[in-house]
C-alpha cells in the first residue's frame, strides 16, 4: 500500500494524548523542583522515535503542537539533578538513588495494559528517573481504578485519552484538570486555571476560545502538575 502510487498517504498527530498526573496527596509534589525534575528527565523524543517506532508526536500539552510551536521545556537530565540537589536530595550512600533525611526518593507509577503504549511508556519513564536518582516502581494493572481510590497506593498515574473529541477544548480541562473535575485523580488545583475556565464557559467567539484554551494549556505545562509526553499519530489514506 505504501509503495502504491494510486494512493496518497498522510499522517498527523491526533488529540489522543499520553500523559502523567501527579498525585498531590503526596506532599513531595508541593515542591515544584521535584515536579520539574521529573518532567525534564523524561525523554519524550526517544519514547516516540525508539519505543513507538516513530508512530507518534512529542507533546507540549493536551493538544497537538501547531506548526512553528516549540516545546516549553526540553529533555535535560542534568538540569533535573540540579533541581533535586537544590531541594536537598542527593545520593549520600552511593546506592544510585537520591535521599533526604535517610530516605530514598521512591515513587509508584500506576498504569493499565489495555492501551499497549502505556506499559512501554512506564518502563521508559522508570529508566529515565533512575538516571537522575529517583526509584520508580511500576504497577500496570487492569484494576487501576480500584487502586486510584487509595491515595497512598500511587504517586503518578500514566494514562491516555482523546483530549479534544468534539472540537471543544474545554472538555479536557472540565474532565481532568479543574479543581472539581471528575477525573482529576491527583487532586491538582490551580486558581488561575479555574478562573480562565469560567471565562471559557461564556465565550463563544472561536478565536477567543482558542486563545483561552492555549492559555490554560500553558498554565498546566508550566506548573507541571500534568506532564504530557506524546500524541498518537494516525495515517490518512486517500
Amino acid at each position: 500500500l505504501f509503495d502504491n502510487a494510486n494512493y496518497n498517504i498522510n499522517s498527523t498527530a491526533t488529540s489522543r494524548a499520553f500523559f502523567l498526573q501527579l498525585n498531590f496527596a503526596n506532599k513531595i509534589f508541593e515542591d515544584k523542583n521535584i515536579r520539574s525534575a521529573i518532567a525534564l528527565s523524561i525523554n519524550k523524543q526517544g519514547f516516540v522515535d525508539v519505543l513507538l517506532g516513530g508512530h507518534g508526536k512529542v507533546a507540549n500539552g493536551p493538544f497537538p503542537m501547531k506548526d512553528g510551536e516549540s516545546l516549553s521545556y526540553s529533555f535535560s537530565p542534568e538540569k533535573s539533578k540540579e533541581l533535586l540537589a537544590s531541594s536537598g536530595w542527593s545520593d549520600t550512600d552511593g546506592n544510585g538513588y537520591v535521599d533526604k533525611d535517610g530516605k530514598d526518593l521512591e515513587l509508584t507509577l500506576l498504569t493499565y495494559p489495555t492501551r499497549a503504549e502505556l506499559p512501554i511508556l512506564a518502563q521508559s519513564i522508570q529508566a529515565n528517573l533512575k538516571d537522575i536518582g529517583i526509584k520508580l516502581n511500576v504497577n500496570s494493572t487492569e484494576n487501576y481504578l480500584e487502586i486510584l481510590k487509595d491515595d497512598s497506593a500511587w504517586d503518578i498515574l500514566s494514562s491516555a485519552m482523546v483530549t479534544n473529541p468534539t472540537g471543544n477544548k474545554a472538555y479536557f480541562f472540565q474532565m481532568m484538570a479543574l479543581s472539581d473535575a471528575p477525573k482529576n485523580r491527583g487532586h491538582y488545583s490551580n486558581s488561575e486555571l479555574d478562573a480562565i475556565a469560567k471565562n471559557l464557559e461564556t465565550e463563544f467567539d472561536p478565536a477567543s476560545r482558542e486563545k483561552l484554551a492555549a492559555d490554560m494549556s500553558d498554565i498546566l505545562v508550566n506548573d507541571m502538575g500534568f506532564i504530557f509526553v506524546s500524541h498518537l499519530q494516525m495515517g490518512l489514506v486517500s
